[in-house]
């Protein structure tokens, strides 16, 4: 049955993914969270009723994927022993971090604050206008910039603070 979904995606599940990501605002990998959602579908089909709405039913699989996706990587299980096709090493080449940095940086974001991390991602990912996005949290751009900022802090912190990490950002800006 997994096959089955995978192929072709009949459940919708891929733009679910993508658009539960941004609306939770939270940096995983969607590849990850689509494959785990397809896996619970899989193995949750006998549970949907015929009455019940797909689509709702869909989405409840995508988030509880993306729920145990947040605890697996807090828990930061050792990465492949080659990251680089991860998305942490692409995410790591153009920031000139290791894979395992980029991950730690990711798992912080990940921990930090709905509107903390909301407000750099709308702001900082998406582009969207500063004043637009703090009168769709009801905070003045000034919060919502003290907000983005502390999430941009935590992942940095997240980063020098990782074993082994570079401690000299100050450096790293320079090049």
């Amino acid at each position: 049955m997994l096959e089955g979904l995978v192929r072709g995606d009949p459940l919708g599940a891929r733009p679910v993914v993508r658009t539960r990501l941004v609306q939770r605002a939270l940096l995983l990998d969607a590849d990850r969270v689509y494959l785990r959602s397809l896996a619970r579908c899989a193995r949750y089909a006998a549970s949907l009723r015929a009455h019940a709405a797909l689509g709702k039913w869909v989405t409840g699989h995508v988030d509880a994927a993306i729920d145990e996706l947040l605890r697996s990587e807090a828990r930061l299980d050792p990465l492949p022993a080659d990251p680089t096709p991860s998305v942490f090493g692409q995410l790591a080449r153009p920031l000139e971090l290791d894979p395992a940095g980029a991950r730690c940086a990711c798992v912080a974001f990940n921990g930090c604050d709905y509107i903390d991390r909301r407000a750099f991602f709308d702001v900082f990912l998406l582009g969207l206008a500063l004043d637009r996005v703090a009168g769709e949290l009801g905070i003045s751009a000034s919060e919502l910039a003290r907000r983005a900022r502390s999430a941009l802090d935590a992942s940095i912190r997240a980063v020098v603070s990782e074993p082994g990490g570079d401690t000299d950002l100050g450096d790293r800006r320079g090049k």
